[in-house]
Order: C-alpha cells, then sequence, then structure tokens
C-alpha cells in the first residue's frame, strides 16, 4: 500500500533520466537515484506485497473507526466487492493509471498558489 508515488527526476546524469524516490535505491549500486524502470519495479513489488510496517496501524485505526470491518476499498477486488483495490498489478496497470503531475500536459503550476497553501 505505501509505494513510491512520491518521486522527482534527478538531471545528475547526463543523458541518462535518473529518479529519486521514497526509500529508492538502485540494487547494483546502493544509491537513491534509479532508473525509471528500477523505480517501476520497486513500486510494483511494494504495491504488490502485503500491508506491512506503517499500512498495520493505520489499516487498525481505519477498521477501528469503522466499527471493526475495513471499508470496501479497503478491502481486495473481488465478484462481492468491485469497488476494492486489485491484490496484484503489472507494470501496464501502473502505467495505465495515469495521476500525477505531467508538465508536458499543457497545465501549469501557480507558484503563488502553492505558496498561499504553506502559510499557516
Amino acid at each position: 500500500m505505501l509505494g513510491r508515488e512520491n518521486a522527482k527526476r534527478s538531471l545528475r546524469r547526463r543523458c541518462k533520466q535518473r529518479w529519486i524516490g521514497l526509500g529508492s535505491e538502485a540494487e547494483e549500486t546502493h544509491q537513491p537515484e534509479v532508473t525509471e524502470d528500477q523505480m517501476i519495479r520497486e513500486m510494483l513489488q511494494a504495491y504488490n506485497a502485503a500491508p506491512w510496517g506503517r499500512d498495520l496501524p493505520r489499516l487498525d485505526s481505519i477498521r477501528a473507526a469503522h466499527g471493526g470491518v475495513l471499508p470496501p476499498e479497503y478491502q481486495p477486488r473481488s465478484a462481492a466487492n468491485p469497488s476494492g483495490y486489485p491484490q496484484t498489478i503489472t507494470k501496464e496497470d501502473l502505467i495505465n493509471a495515469g495521476g500525477g503531475f505531467l508538465g508536458p500536459s499543457g497545465k501549469t503550476l501557480d507558484v503563488s498558489k502553492v505558496k498561499e497553501l504553506q502559510q499557516p
């Protein structure tokens, strides 16, 4: 459930797109910069794994807030629960899911509005 959905592109290595994300590490070099394929592989491993670590207390609190039962969206998808999440996904599923801020999409980011959000 906890993934690498927050990553930024690193321009340190010329001609090679590299990414730095939450907890990512290149297996070969043990450096925080990873290639896009490595980042996707880590995201898939994290998503397809059973909940663990910080997921467990969070799921417990959600369960407690809902009378001891997880809401349907926190349970695996099935015929009886179509609003649940898929237990495993593929690289194609991940890429086709969309999301995130795409710079070349024609949308712009208003820095002044972001700064307003930072005000207490």
